[in-house]
């Protein structure tokens, strides 16, 4: 969804002079931009599970359900180094499914 921009009116508090800002009136491409994709990991066998989206980093708490529908708690949540030149950083979160996975 393509953001709509609109101008604000802003007053500095460091002087008397106003300047516009840019706001953005829909938050969908801020929300966009600051999602998660995970690839859920098995602890016991170190397989992947699958991938999952979430609105924020995970904790290493957060508890969620699985695509079969289990209900996991994250054993720990691991945060990659990026690439050269690149901004994403991969993110692994480690459950103990109790069906294996």
């Amino acid at each position: 969804m393509p953001a709509i921009l609109r101008k604000r009116r802003h007053r500095h508090s460091h002087d008397d002079q106003l300047s516009w800002l840019w706001t953005d009136a829909v938050y969908g491409s801020y929300r966009a931009a600051m999602t998660i994709v995970a690839t859920i990991m098995n602890s016991a066998t170190g397989q992947p599970i699958q991938k999952m989206t979430f609105g924020r980093m995970p904790k290493p708490w957060a508890s969620f359900n699985l695509e079969s529908g289990e209900l996991v708690t994250a054993d720990r949540v691991h945060v990659g180094k990026p690439a050269p030149g690149k901004f994403v950083a991969s993110v692994e979160v480690w459950v103990t499914p109790k069906n294996g996975g």
